[in-house]
């Protein structure tokens, strides 16, 4: 069962989305009531970058990482980073998602790689936040959304 580690926030100067990480259990999906909303809004993520809408419909709110274990094997190439990314990870020793977690746990742990800049921690982020999002079932990414839709409700 993963754990529920520190959270990281959307920075309002910048927009930068970063991710929070929501612990998930088991019970949690079988007992999910799911409304419309959450799924009108899986439905159109198969039609738009993720990372941009929720940029759209939820700016400046936290969000969790849509990051399960199972993607822990998955090798950094299907994040399609650009090349000067991909080094910076391979030089950090982050050949799979899973060292890729590892090192977002870390406190400025992106920030800590060498030749590293904004731009590029950036993408990798964003790449990874949507590689998740994307290698979850159609149900997991409903019950994403549903969380989404039940944060944004208690906000108002």
């Amino acid at each position: 069962m993963p754990k529920l580690v520190r959270q990281v926030y959307t920075s309002p100067a910048t927009g930068i989305f970063a991710p929070v990480f929501w612990e998930m259990f088991r019970k949690e999906v079988l007992f999910t009531t799911v409304t419309q909303r959450a799924v009108e809004y899986r439905d159109l993520s198969q039609h738009q970058d993720i990372y941009l809408m929720l940029q759209l419909y939820c700016p400046g709110r936290e969000v969790g990482l849509p990051y399960r274990h199972r993607m822990a094997e998955i090798p950094i190439d299907e994040m399609n980073l650009s090349v000067r990314s991909s080094n910076a990870l391979m030089r950090a020793n982050a050949r799979t998602f899973g060292q890729v977690m590892e090192i977002l746990l870390i406190e400025d742990g992106l920030k800590k790689i060498r030749n590293l800049g904004i731009k590029s921690e950036r993408e990798i982020i964003r790449s990874f936040f949507s590689a998740c999002y994307y290698k979850l079932s159609p149900t997991e990414q409903v019950i994403f959304w549903q969380k989404v839709v039940d944060q944004m409700e208690g906000e108002v």
